[in-house]
């Protein structure tokens, strides 16, 4: 515990500074940060929330809804390039998990820097419109438990995608997912969905709840056994729920990294 410790910095930096010069993430992300941003300087829906932590909480939810699909997108493939071999983490006597975390972690905190740029730039307006700092911690909060923990369970899921399908497939599936999972509801098409419930990571829980958004961004209008009323517990749960889905995918990724590697490590012997 304590090797990976002190290695898992270093492996996250390193992947960090690879995925900075990658320019398909920035093709894919900034504009879409952009254009998020334009959207919630300028729209109603931000501007006329209940209150300013609201109002980033719309923000945050877009973000979530749409940035996040973009970030699934450009991060599909960073693991089937390791598992390609051949690179400078991959010679170094860094335990197998550590790498793991490393490839993923170092590349989404690149990737979410553009969104908390976007929740600063909306908090501090509405800081400077209320005259009240607090907007600015709405941000924060929003970053924390509505964007991050999303992101992170869609690149999970993309990651363990990029190492069953082909790249372009594995990209389609997480669009499709991702809007099965956040935006598609029962009143839009009869299908089932987690949309709305407490397994959606959108984290609309978190923000009613804690940032006071509109209510329908909990349960999406709908009920059911799993579109529980907003209040804290709900809220935790949504979260809790959408960190696990990450965490179980990555164990699934490791797994699937580690059969992979076997298998290479056999054919190599027979040869």
């Amino acid at each position: 515990m304590g090797s990976a410790t002190a290695t898992l910095p270093g492996a996250v930096r390193y992947e960090a500074l690879i995925a900075v010069r990658q320019r398909l993430l920035w093709v894919v992300l900034a504009p879409m940060a952009a254009l998020i941003a334009l959207v919630a300087v300028s729209s109603p829906a931000a501007g006329d929330a209940d209150s300013a932590s609201a109002g980033v909480a719309v923000t945050a939810l877009g973000l979530s809804a749409f940035y996040t699909m973009g970030v699934g997108v450009a991060l599909s493939d960073c693991l089937a390039r390791h598992r390609a071999g051949g690179d400078l983490l991959e010679a170094t006597p860094t335990a197998p998990t550590v790498r793991l975390l490393g490839a993923v972690g170092g590349p989404l905190a690149v990737a979410l820097v553009p969104a908390g740029a976007v929740l600063l730039l909306v908090g501090t307006i509405r800081a400077l419109v209320d005259a009240s700092p607090d907007p600015i911690g709405a941000a924060a909060v929003a970053l924390l438990t509505i964007v991050a923990p999303g992101a992170l369970a869609l690149t999970a899921l993309a990651v363990v995608l990029g190492l069953w399908l082909p790249v372009v497939f594995a990209r389609i599936a997480v669009v499709l997912t991702w809007g099965w999972a956040t935006l598609l509801t029962p009143g839009l098409l009869p299908v089932p969905t987690v949309t709305g419930t407490i397994l959606s990571p959108l984290g609309g829980y978190p923000a009613v709840t804690w940032l006071g958004a509109p209510s329908t961004w909990a349960d999406r209008g709908e009920t059911g056994p799993l579109r529980l009323a907003a209040d804290d517990g709900a809220a935790l749960l949504n979260l809790g729920a959408t960190l696990l889905i990450g965490l179980a995918l990555l164990a699934l990724a490791r797994l699937l990294l580690s059969e992979a590697g076997s298998r290479i490590r056999k054919e190599d012997q027979t040869r």
